[in-house]
């Protein structure tokens, strides 16, 4: 069921994720840093996490007792100043609408990156999606939910497409993408008509993959390469009913499975005018 989560920015959990790699190089204990700080032990946990805001005189009171090099005092303060910079969340957010699973923390990934590279293999993403496909997507893959349920859902879908995305947009769809079955002739124009308008758009490639795309493991579910202005990247993998968020090392099996799944899409060009006849021939 939806509910409400707490999020956290992924320059912040990058610089939780320092401090706590400081901490161990000193071999500290939550209560050692809190004898010496006043930081309770709790607290420097959510620090740790990401979960809470950290203040720069905490943050420079940790990196003393951390006796932490000029390199590490440099990278958490450009973590900090990223943190600082993410930008608030949509106002139909901040409202208290009720997300899914995760969704929440995909969302503000979403909004601070400045980079994302996805692969769609069966569906049009969420944010070009129409109504009609909308509708017809969530109502297909969850059976369990009541018709007013489905409708809240396509509602924040719809909404979180007015939000504008600084982020540069690298989207490869597979070929059974544009079948769109289930759908009406008319819807189904509407949905091509919605992805041309889109890889028209300044900031976005879509690029369409070919229906003879040799294996590769890649392509065992579709995936989303979130990379943040500062720090690490992150991936968000596409389960049947919920989406994992992954980082550290396993992002580089996937950034390197993203490049080589785009070197045989076709190019942008030639995907303006695949979805250009598509469109014709369904009207």
């Amino acid at each position: 069921m939806p509910t409400r989560q707490a999020t956290t920015s992924a320059a912040r959990k990058e610089l939780g994720d320092l401090l706590r790699r400081l901490r161990g190089r000193r071999g500290l204990t939550g209560r050692q840093v809190a004898e010496a700080t006043g930081i309770d032990p709790g607290t420097l946990s959510r620090y740790e996490k990401g979960s809470r805001r950290i203040e720069p005189p905490t943050v420079g009171a940790l990196l003393d007792l951390y006796d932490a090099d000029p390199s590490a005092r440099e990278t958490a303060a450009a973590l900090w100043e990223a943190d600082s910079a993410v930008k608030a969340r949509p106002a139909w957010w901040r409202r208290g609408f009720t997300l899914p699973e995760d969704f929440g923390q995909y969302l503000a990934d979403e909004q601070e990156a400045r980079r994302i590279r996805s692969v769609e293999l069966h569906l049009p993403p969420g944010r070009l999606q129409t109504e009609d496909c909308a509708t017809a997507v969530i109502a297909g893959m969850r059976p369990d939910l009541t018709r007013r349920e489905v409708t809240e859902l396509v509602d924040l879908r719809m909404r979180r497409q007015v939000d504008t995305l600084s982020a540069e947009q690298d989207i490869l769809l597979g070929p059974s993408v544009l079948a769109l079955p289930g759908l009406a002739p008319g819807a189904a124009r509407r949905q091509i008509e919605r992805l041309l308008e889109a890889a028209q758009q300044p900031g976005i490639t879509l690029r369409v993959l070919p229906p003879d795309l040799p294996y590769h493991p890649g392509l065992a579910a579709p995936f989303v390469l979130m990379d943040p202005p500062v720090g690490g990247a992150c991936v968000w993998v596409e389960l049947m009913d919920r989406s994992i968020r992954l980082d550290d090392a396993t992002v580089k099996r996937y950034q390197a499975a993203f490049a080589a799944i785009a070197a045989h899409a076709h190019t942008v060009p030639a995907t303006l005018d695949h979805l250009t006849r598509l469109i014709t021939e369904r009207t």
